[in-house]
């Protein structure tokens, strides 16, 4: 008798699982149906990035649903920006004024309220730790949303960047655009033989580079006057490019496994990570601080003359933004003067042909972004929230001047009206037409410059396939520690000993 018990009450709670999986199906799919009305609240740290471009996405979602609200809250401070003044040329540094106790008081403060079941309904995710509120149940998996809405329809985005942000199987965080860098070498220190080698492939990692150089490093330095570093970056920097931070990042995954809660850093690759950043160092591989005083980099304010100086080094390889392709596809179109995006680093780039893409040993390709949104569980209007999300989503949103500043759409049609309103200059001058002509026709110039650009974005896009789970305040952890190792204050092995044991008590709090 007690056997055939413990069968029906299995059955019973088999068929109560299947009918409340039944349940959430039909109740998505009845919420993303539903007429909108009441109000909701975004969240975001970065105001730099978020702030003026939600508040007019919440305007104009507002007044084509009335009835709605949407409230913006921004926490973080805004940018520092500061003109140079070099004959007729004006160069903007904007410094982002952030502040790493104001960014854990942010993360704090958004933790507390998550699990308290409360806190914004939608959540911008730039610095948050989204793993352990899918972890929690504190977010919603919005493939659900996805399937159930009629209206959404995957082939309008990059799915390989949607995926990449996939974690336990479940889409909890969409983002709006991605950014990535590429390689290019400067062609006038590679002899041509060396240059038809490097161009014999589409990937590379970092130690590929250097082995490919060193040949090429020394024959230069030999006979040139001023040095030629490998990369125009300093082994290691908070504010600046730096060849750690891209390094680690290349193998961030590998190092702190964050999903499942491991950390490797003692294993001996991070060591020889340091290690070898250190001798690339020493044999002037590398950009190196001139300041006299011996400060660190991110101490030393730019001048227009450090400017004016940095644009003019050579350097073997580049590290450039995807941003780089719109300033040569303008130059294409006819724009006289035109500079790069911030890519201080670059230095001379007259002679600079593009290689590809970087990659680790596993074959990933990372990406960026700048906007990615979640849907806090607890919120109480989560069929506006997701219609919300949705809408910042839309070509309307993405292809707006006020997306300009940030990365390359995620929207495929945005993406591309994008390319043809930044390729006419007007992201850059709102009194430059839009389109082109008056009659919204691109001119000759400009539509071999849209091309080319569009068909570079588009080929290196598709190759990428890696967003690596990490946590703002293990990042901050390390940000902290390694700079003991460069100023010699601590070995290599005592920084990974103690970045180890740091890390792992972290994640298992």
């Amino acid at each position: 008798m007690k056997k055939w018990i413990a069968v029906i009450c299995a059955a019973a709670l088999m068929l109560s699982v299947t009918g409340c999986g039944q349940t959430k199906e039909a109740s998505v799919k009845q919420l993303v149906n539903e007429e909108l009305s009441g109000e909701i609240t975004v969240s975001c740290y970065d105001t730099m990035s978020y702030k003026d471009l939600l508040e007019l996405a919440a305007k104009s979602f507002e007044a084509k649903n009335p009835g709605t609200k949407i409230n913006v809250e921004a926490f973080g401070p805004m940018p520092e920006i500061k003109t140079m003044e070099d004959g007729d040329t004006s160069i903007i540094v904007m410094s982002t004024g952030d502040d790493p106790q104001e960014r854990s008081e942010y993360i704090s403060k958004i933790n507390t309220e998550l699990m308290s079941g409360e806190g914004a309904d939608v959540l911008a995710m730039d610095i948050l730790p989204y793993y352990k509120y899918v972890d929690g149940g504190q977010l919603e998996n919005l493939q659900a949303y996805m399937d159930a809405d009629d209206n959404f329809c995957m082939e309008d985005y990059r799915k390989n960047i949607m995926d990449a942000l996939k974690f336990r199987g479940g889409q909890y965080v969409i983002p709006m655009d991605y950014c990535f860098e590429y390689i290019a070498c400067d062609s006038s220190l590679f002899s041509e033989k060396e240059q038809q080698s490097l161009q014999q492939g589409t990937t590379f990692t970092y130690e590929q580079l250097m082995k490919a150089a060193e040949e090429p490093f020394e024959r230069v330095n030999a006979e040139s006057v001023e040095p030629k570093r490998m990369f125009g970056a300093f082994a290691y920097s908070t504010m600046l490019t730096s060849m750690f931070q891209e390094m680690f990042l290349q193998d961030y995954g590998d190092y702190i496994d964050i999903d499942n809660k491991k950390v490797n850093l003692t294993d001996g690759r991070f060591t020889k990570l340091l290690k070898s950043l250190k001798k690339y160092n020493d044999n002037n591989y590398l950009k190196q601080n001139s300041d006299s005083s011996g400060d660190s980099p991110d101490d030393v304010e730019i001048t227009i003359e450090d400017f004016n100086e940095a644009k003019e080094e050579q350097f073997f390889y580049k590290v450039k933004s995807h941003f780089s392709f719109l300033t040569e596809a303008l130059k294409e179109a006819g724009f006289k003067n035109v500079m790069g995006f911030g890519d201080m680093d670059a230095g001379n780039e007259d002679h600079d042909k593009t290689l590809g893409l970087l990659a680790n040993e596993n074959g990933d390709i990372h990406f960026n972004f700048s906007q990615a949104y979640g849907i806090n569980a607890n919120s109480d209007n989560k069929a506006l929230s997701w219609s919300f999300v949705k809408y910042l989503m839309s070509e309307e949103i993405q292809s707006n001047l006020e997306f300009s500043s940030m990365g390359l759409p995620v929207n495929n049609a945005a993406r591309l009206e994008k390319a043809k309103i930044d390729i006419t200059g007007s992201s850059f001058d709102p009194e430059i037409n839009q389109k082109g002509d008056q009659e919204g026709v691109l001119t000759e110039s400009q539509q071999i410059a849209l091309d080319s650009y569009v068909k570079k974005i588009e080929e290196l896009s598709d190759e990428l396939n890696y967003y690596p789970i990490q946590d703002d305040t293990i990042d901050q952890m390390v940000n902290n520690e390694v700079p003991h190792y460069f100023d010699g204050s601590k070995s290599a092995e005592e920084v990974a000993k103690t970045l180890q044991e740091k890390i792992e008590l972290y994640l298992n709090e």
